[in-house]
C-alpha cells in the first residue's frame, strides 16, 4: 500500500515482525511513520501498512479516574476530620471512613485486621508515624506534629 497519503490521527493496520497490529499514526516525517499501537500503547516505526481502517480524528486524551484512597489512608482524612486529640478503635475508623465515603469495602472478610497491621507496621517502621497508640488499650490517635 502507499504510505505517502496517510495523515496523522489515521486509523492503520500496520505489518511489524509478522504481526498485524491496529494502530493509530502519530507522526508523518522524513523519517517515515510513527504510529501508536491501540493495545498496548507503544510507539513505534511503520515500514508496511497493509490496510487503512479510519480517517484521521481529533485524537481526545480520557482524564485518568481518581485514584481510590487505601483505608489507612482514608483512616488518617478520618481522625484530621474529627476533634483534636480524639481516640479510634480500629472498628470504629472502619466504620467511620465507610460513612463519610471515603473506603469502600471490598471482598475482603476483616478490614479491621488489615487496618491494625497498617497502623502497626507504620508505628514500626516510621520515624515519625501518622498515627500513635493512644493512652487507652485497643485505641489510636492521630500523632502530634512536631517543627
Amino acid at each position: 500500500m502507499n504510505n505517502t497519503n496517510v495523515e496523522v490521527g489515521t486509523g492503520i493496520v500496520a505489518k511489524v515482525g509478522c504481526n498485524e497490529v491496529k494502530a493509530v499514526i502519530t507522526e508523518v516525517g522524513e523519517n517515515g511513520i510513527m504510529a501508536r499501537s491501540h493495545k498496548s500503547g507503544k510507539e513505534f516505526r511503520v515500514k508496511t501498512i497493509l490496510q487503512v481502517v479510519s480517517a484521521p480524528e481529533v485524537i481526545q486524551e480520557t482524564p485518568k479516574p481518581a485514584k481510590k484512597l487505601s483505608l489507612f489512608s482514608a483512616a488518617i482524612k478520618v481522625m484530621e476530620t474529627g476533634p483534636a486529640g480524639q481516640t479510634y478503635s480500629v472498628k470504629e475508623l472502619v466504620a467511620e471512613t465507610i460513612a463519610h465515603g471515603l473506603w469502600t469495602p471490598g471482598v475482603g472478610k476483616t478490614p479491621d485486621m488489615t487496618l491494625y497491621a497498617a497502623i502497626l507496621r507504620d508505628i514500626a517502621t516510621k520515624e515519625h508515624p501518622r498515627i500513635v497508640r493512644a493512652d487507652v488499650r485497643g485505641k489510636f490517635k492521630l500523632a502530634e506534629v512536631t517543627l
